[in-house]
């Protein structure tokens, strides 16, 4: 599937790290085509017509990690939260998560991307000028990888990328970094999202973890309606924000090399 996307100049191929040894599920959908309201069905158990509100997730509600930690495994959450507000809402430890790095906090300011401001552990995180909010999130689960493979830990990553939300900007791979044209740093954003998935496999690989580790790559919602893809020869809109289709419909690939080998694709 990555590779078909490549060959529509969207997606760079080396998120065959995955697509070349997983199983792609042909259809996926979300009950919501937004953001917010979709990550909250996986990470817990309501479906969306038990919503609360947006950004909230219900304090005390049981969610995966909290299963994972039950069976004895380190966890982490890193990239964006949006699950508390000033109103209510739940902490990545109430969550069931040992340790983050987020961005979309009560914490944090809105830039994510360049200079971003990102919470780690219950404070703001001091870093670098020029430093990337997607860089810093995966190298942080990167190190807690690293880890836990040193102590022989089982450990759950949870990775809600800040990428590619808008807005859309050149990213450390962009040879212009003044660009501003939507589709060209979308591009662009998506490649690096590829990058960054890579750097965590490769983490996988070189501490030995890589046949005993599932992977699953999923979205929460359909692309930007400021963005129209080319596919097969076919204009595909961006249909976020809509039950369509184009809002609600997301790749799903899983892999786990050791334990069930590529199939040519699953329907459901």
């Amino acid at each position: 599937m990555f590779q078909q996307l490549w060959q529509q100049r969207v997606f760079d191929p080396t998120t065959g790290y995955i697509g070349g040894s997983g199983n792609p599920f042909r259809k996926l959908s979300f009950h919501a085509g937004l953001h917010a309201e979709s990550r909250q069905s996986p990470i817990g158990q309501a479906h969306i017509f038990n919503y609360e509100d947006f950004g909230i997730y219900p304090k005390g509600e049981p969610t995966f990690a909290h299963h994972f930690k039950q069976s004895g495994y380190a966890t982490v959450v890193a990239g964006k939260w949006q699950l508390l507000t000033e109103a209510g809402g739940t902490r990545p430890q109430e969550a069931g998560f040992d340790t983050y790095c987020l961005w979309n906090t009560p914490l944090t300011t809105r830039e994510r991307y360049w200079n971003p401001s990102l919470e780690k552990d219950g404070a703001l995180m001091d870093l670098p000028d020029d430093s990337y909010g997607p860089d810093v999130c995966a190298d942080f689960l990167a190190d807690f990888i690293k880890s836990c493979a040193e102590t022989d830990t089982p450990f759950l990553v949870y990775y809600p990328m800040i990428l590619v939300h808008d807005p859309f900007l050149p990213a450390p791979n962009s040879k212009d970094r003044d660009e501003t044209g939507d589709k060209k740093n979308f591009v662009d954003m998506v490649n690096y999202m590829d990058t960054l998935v890579g750097r965590l496999v490769d983490t996988l690989e070189a501490n030995g973890l890589r046949d005993n580790t599932l992977i699953v790559f999923t979205a929460d919602n359909g692309t930007n309606k400021n963005i129209v893809s080319e596919f097969k020869g076919q204009r595909l809109p961006g249909g976020k924000g809509f039950t369509r289709d184009h809002g609600t419909h997301v790749p799903l690939i899983a892999s786990c090399r050791g334990i069930f080998q590529r199939t040519r694709s699953t329907a459901t």
